[in-house]
């Protein structure tokens, strides 16, 4: 007996081994996904996985445009901010806009988190690294400086999504209600001046 235990151990050993790092290899993967590549908006080769049905965004620009291709549907939580726009389900979860947290972001299986360059803070880096090395695709789309960089993240999140075709209304859609709203104002004699406030500081 004891001859035949000490012949299993090394077995049993190879086993255990084998067994982890295949364990540790699916860990790293998204449940086998296919990943293809594309360019960002920073220039960047990225990757993404072919078949995206759960998404998650962490900044209301990037769910308003989301939500404007028509993937509402797809997302599985998105940050506090984001609760009231049009699309996204109420019973989906909220996330701080600032410092998500990484546990409840991984339990959610996502096949995609789409950033904001106003995530960028010491702890978003942080945690964003934490999903990547889950084998988690993390997308940043930088903050937008004007009304050609909105339309370059929509042509950008419509390819990343498989929406092109969706996201090409969407900015047609736009771009003819910016036309319409600036034949209005050339019509106006009198210029007036307007203060908006889209943030509490400079």
């Amino acid at each position: 007996k004891n001859k035949v235990k000490k012949q299993l151990k090394p077995i049993v050993f190879i086993f255990v081994i084998g067994l982890w790092i295949l364990t540790g290899c699916n860990s790293n993967k998204q449940n086998d996904a296919v990943y293809d590549t594309l360019t960002d908006r920073y220039g960047n080769e990225i990757t993404r996985p072919q078949k995206i049905e759960r998404i998650i965004s962490t900044a209301p620009s990037n769910t308003e445009i989301l939500t404007a291709l028509g993937l509402g549907s797809h997302l599985i939580a998105v940050d506090q901010y984001s609760q009231y726009i049009e699309g996204v389900n109420s019973d989906i979860e909220y996330l701080e806009l600032t410092n998500p947290d990484a546990e409840t972001i991984i339990n959610l299986k996502p096949d995609l988190i789409i950033t904001s360059g106003i995530n960028s803070t010491e702890n978003t880096e942080n945690s964003y690294s934490v999903f990547e090395e889950a084998g988690i695709s993390v997308v940043d789309v930088p903050t937008s400086q004007s009304i050609e960089d909105i339309y370059a993240d929509i042509a950008f999140i419509a390819e990343l999504t498989g929406t092109v075709e969706e996201g090409n209304t969407v900015i047609e859609n736009m771009q003819e209600q910016i036309n319409d709203i600036a034949a209005v104002g050339k019509t106006i004699d009198t210029p007036k001046t307007i203060y908006f406030e889209i943030g509490s500081t400079p």
